[in-house]
């Protein structure tokens, strides 16, 4: 195991290195970053002070130059100066990524506890109320885009019964303002609602159909012909070996959630990480569309490592040379 997991380290640097060369080049190729809009709302700017900015902030170099260069500041921990946001990269993210796991851990711990027994309920009972209740459920929840969910769940809660605030984030634009949990928490259900819908009908139909597969499994069948307890052959036999195609689905989902889920961001107004990359994109500032792009990549490696522990420990007969 440790050959492995070094093994995976070694390859993880070449990946990252090429993942951040072709994130690199597409921002850099896609038209306009933050002078050129500047440019736009000024009209009384002078061809040479446009020249002197781009020089002044290396923009008249070439890719590859400009490409190096940024790496080299990254290795030693700088992501460099937002362009629009006029501070550090790296204090833009420490104050955007508290602000995601504010949003996002919560609503995965509701998607799990939620997704992981009723789809087991639905696997157990299939073809009975509860299983056709919960596929209803399931499919509405992928059919439905969350972008969609978000604005009518806003209309109802917010606009109509007066329960739950619209969208922002508490205390936001208030100097020196004492925003209580209880405050947090009102603007957290609504954004936390929706993606934890979203990620209940991905999880519901995997563990649903994970279990169908084992329950009729040979071993299966000889525990239940020992005359062990129902209850008994479900958790000890079938549940564990059915969670391994739930490790893959949230090694991928994890990442992504982390990440800021920027559709759910961008409809309530949520400043995590989510809306920070819409925003760093729409204005052409491509430093800080790199850092966030390069924190998920790097999620994305992290989570696919512990997926692969996570398998040898479900799955004794899963052995890495």
């Amino acid at each position: 195991m440790r050959r492995y997991l070094l093994r995976r380290l070694l390859l993880t640097v070449p990946f990252l290195l090429a993942v951040s060369a072709m994130l690199f080049l597409i921002l850099t190729l896609a038209p306009g970053d933050p002078i050129d809009l500047f440019i736009l709302s000024n009209r009384e700017v002078q061809p040479k002070d446009i020249e002197a900015l781009k020089k002044a902030y290396g923009l008249d170099r070439p890719i590859p130059v400009r490409y190096v260069r940024w790496l080299g500041r990254v290795v030693s921990g700088d992501l460099g100066w937002s362009l629009y946001y006029r501070q550090p990269v790296m204090t833009i993210l420490r104050e955007r990524v508290p602000n995601s796991l504010l949003l996002t851990l919560p609503a995965l711990a509701v998607a799990l506890a939620l997704a992981v027994p009723v789809g087991i309920l639905s696997a157990v009972r299939q073809y009975s109320v509860v299983d056709h209740v919960t596929n209803l459920v399931a499919f509405a929840g992928f059919s439905i885009p969350l972008f969609w969910f978000g604005i009518v769940a806003m209309y109802v809660f917010a606009v109509v019964l007066h329960w739950l605030p619209p969208g922002g984030f508490p205390g936001a634009g208030t100097v020196g303002a004492e925003v209580t949990v209880l405050t947090k928490l009102r603007y957290m259900i609504l954004p936390m609602l929706v993606i934890s819908f979203h990620l209940i009908a991905l999880l519901v139909r995997h563990v649903r159909s994970s279990v169908l597969e084992v329950i009729r499994q040979d071993f299966v069948r000889t525990a239940r012909a020992k005359g062990l307890p129902e209850a008994r052959v479900i958790n000890r036999h079938v549940v564990r070996n059915a969670l391994l195609p739930i490790v893959t689905i949230l090694s991928l989902v994890i990442p992504a959630l982390f990440g800021g889920a920027p559709v759910t961001e961008s409809v309530f107004g949520w400043p995590g990480i989510g809306h920070l990359l819409v925003q760093s994109v729409l204005v052409g500032d491509h430093l800080v569309s790199m850092a966030v792009l390069m924190m998920i990549a790097l999620l994305i490696v992290a989570f696919s490592l512990a997926a692969d522990v996570a398998y040898a420990w479900l799955d004794p007969r899963i052995q890495y040379a």
